[in-house]
């Protein structure tokens, strides 16, 4: 017919492709509940801290609080404390710490929940989380907190499922799901630059992440019409690892609430002139100077230089070794307030918060603990084996 326009015959190939793009956006933006409940964790657990904390002498929380409450450090870990690892992942630091992490483990949980499934996404961010601790724990002796190293791993295993697995991702999506997930590992990576995570963390998760996506094989829910639950190894092992978190954060709240259990570090011999002083000897030791300055060198050496030696231990707590004029600063010394002439405990000063208890051994040295009154009762045991085990040897004859 005259007139008449001819339409093409559309191209099957390029329907499929349109259709099968469509479908697998359509499984990778479903909304989830496992994100969900991460947030509501974070934003639980922020609160609940906050409520239970113990306050300083300014009606804010004390700085102790982080530590009370499960803080991943490094010596506490090695000395049993293992529910530091999963307790850590769900602290922070402050409102925007909690912000950024609350928008980052939404977006990369909802992602992953889409491709690995609820049980696997799980697995991943409990496990990936922990390694990150861990790697963090092994390089820092220093405290740290938050999930930065548990959203590293979901990202880790992103980024490894769109690399592997490139060719059965429509090539739009595969861009936007590779880009996005670039731009999180650059913006993680960058803030870790700021010093306030460590990047030890940062890529404990990211390198478990990247593994558990590997481990995961390739029959994964992104690629099926109608989700499937996990194979039952899978399922009964996300549960179990739900419940190890909920225990650590319980002994947790145990110690914010009752404060830490009592230290118990080992002990060596001091020889301090006729006096034979126990001292910690795995807390890191060092030269007092406002502050305690960690120093390698033997603890005999740093005295007769001069000044305090200074052992410090995860909660801040100083163990001092000096003169007694240093370490009383300046007070004038009565001979009965001595070990060598009948004390038997240590002499306590309040100062704020901060307990100071000092044992005079003689006339020429004395000890002190000083320390936040929130965890003075964690040393008792160990002033009462310091006190047990010092000895002093006779004068020699005249």
């Amino acid at each position: 017919m005259d007139g008449a326009t001819t339409r093409p015959d559309p191209d099957p190939g390029d329907l499929r492709t349109r259709l099968r793009a469509y479908f697998f956006a359509v499984r990778l933006t479903r909304r989830g509940v496992f994100p969900v409940v991460l947030v509501l964790s974070f934003l639980g657990v922020f609160l609940a801290v906050r409520a239970l904390a113990p306050t300083g002498l300014d009606g804010r929380p004390h700085p102790l609080t982080l530590l009370l409450a499960g803080a991943k450090v490094a010596p506490l870990i090695r000395d049993g404390e293992w529910w530091r690892v999963p307790a850590s992942l769900f602290l922070h630091a402050g409102a925007l710490h909690l912000a950024v992490n609350c928008v980052g483990a939404y977006f990369l949980a909802q992602l992953a929940e889409n491709v690995f499934g609820t049980s696997r996404a799980t697995l991943l961010f409990l496990w990936g989380g922990a390694a990150g601790a861990v790697a963090s724990a092994v390089g820092s002796r220093l405290a740290s907190v938050g999930a930065s190293g548990a959203v590293f791993a979901l990202l880790g295993a992103l980024v490894v499922f769109a690399a592997a697995r490139r060719r059965a991702i429509p090539p739009p999506l595969r861009r936007i799901l590779l880009g996005g997930v670039l731009l999180w590992l650059a913006v993680g990576l960058w803030q870790g630059d700021s010093g306030t995570v460590d990047h030890a963390a940062h890529l404990g998760g990211l390198a478990a992440g990247a593994l558990l996506s590997l481990a995961f094989g390739g029959d994964l829910p992104v690629f099926s019409l109608a989700p499937r639950p996990a194979p039952r190894p899978l399922r009964v092992l996300a549960v179990a690892s739900v419940l190890v978190a909920l225990l650590g954060l319980a002994l947790a709240f145990r110690g914010l609430v009752a404060g830490p259990g009592p230290a118990r570090p080992s002990l060596s011999t001091l020889t301090l002139g006729r006096a034979g002083v126990p001292v910690p000897r795995d807390w890191p030791h060092g030269r007092l100077s406002g502050a305690c300055h960690e120093d390698p060198a033997p603890v005999g050496d740093l005295l007769r230089a001069g000044g305090v030696v200074c052992f410090r231990d995860p909660y801040g707590t100083l163990f001092l070794v000096g003169r007694a004029a240093d370490v009383l600063g300046g007070t004038t010394l009565d001979p009965v307030l001595t070990f060598e002439y009948g004390l038997r405990a240590p002499l306590r000063r309040v100062e704020g918060d901060v307990v100071t208890r000092t044992l005079p051994i003689d006339r020429r040295w004395a000890v002190a603990l000083v320390g936040y009154a929130a965890v003075e009762r964690r040393y008792d045991d160990f002033l009462r084996a310091v006190v047990d085990g010092v000895v002093i040897s006779p004068a020699p004859p005249r």
